[in-house]
């Protein structure tokens, strides 16, 4: 369950971030819009400075926002293409599964050693010396 509820949260944010980048595409519409708005009262023989000055402000502002928003965007793109945590990785636990596997194997080594000083007793024909290795799955060594 815990699986289905991350998933739900992973695709939830994946929308979000979709909707974030079609309303930047809406506002860059927007700017065309304005732009082309200010360049047409300008080449009228008697251009309104009003409506020129309204435009080119609308515009500014506009653009403010489309650059801030692509920003946050780039900055996540480039947080998970360099495999830094964020909030959708699972770099952390797989680093901490991987260390486990090996504290678990070291622990495991040390007590057939000490086991194998103490005494050398025969375990169904077999010495505890010639255990079989953990039964853990090895850590995954793709790369995230």
């Amino acid at each position: 369950m815990a699986t289905a509820a991350a998933a739900s949260s992973r695709n939830a944010q994946l929308d979000e971030r979709i909707e974030k980048l079609e309303s930047i595409e809406k506002d860059i519409g927007k700017l065309m819009n304005l732009a082309a708005n200010a360049v047409s009262e300008l080449c009228k023989p008697r251009p309104s400075s009003e409506t020129v000055e309204y435009t080119t402000k609308d515009f500014v502002k506009t653009l403010d926002g489309v650059d801030k928003c692509l920003s946050e965007q780039i900055q996540y793109l480039t947080q998970v293409s360099t495999m830094q945590p964020h909030e959708g990785s699972v770099y952390g636990p797989e680093k901490d599964y991987e260390l486990s596997y090996f504290q678990t194997a070291l622990a495991k080594e040390r007590l057939q050693r000490l086991q194998g000083a103490s005494s050398p007793r025969q375990l169904n024909g077999r010495s505890s010396a010639s255990l079989p290795p953990p039964s853990l799955p090895p850590p995954s060594s793709h790369p995230l």
